[in-house]
């Protein structure tokens, strides 16, 4: 979440593929009295314009879904487009 949303503010690089799922939040853990230990969230990540990570997805700018008939027939077709795009930013400079 937080390199996809990174990468794609600072404009770095494309994001392809499907959005994440929009789940980031810090969590530490203590002890209680009676030994046990839990954990409990202590920090948010938020994107440049405000908005809470761990509600908004980072969202793809080439989107490109994954199907199960892909992953039947093994194949990637998210790598292929990423290789694409690379090879397009390659080519014409």
């Amino acid at each position: 979440e937080i390199f996809a949303h990174s990468i794609k503010t600072i404009g770095r690089g494309k994001l392809i593929g499907t959005a994440t799922f929009g789940g980031v939040i810090s969590t530490g853990s203590f002890s209680l009295i009676d030994g046990t230990t839990i954990r409990r969230p202590f920090r948010g990540w938020y994107t440049a314009e405000g908005r809470d990570m761990d509600v908004y997805p980072a969202v793809p700018d080439v989107p490109v879904p994954q199907t199960p008939a892909d992953e039947a027939a093994g194949r990637d077709v998210q790598l292929e487009a990423a290789v694409r795009e690379l090879l397009a930013r390659v080519e014409s400079p």
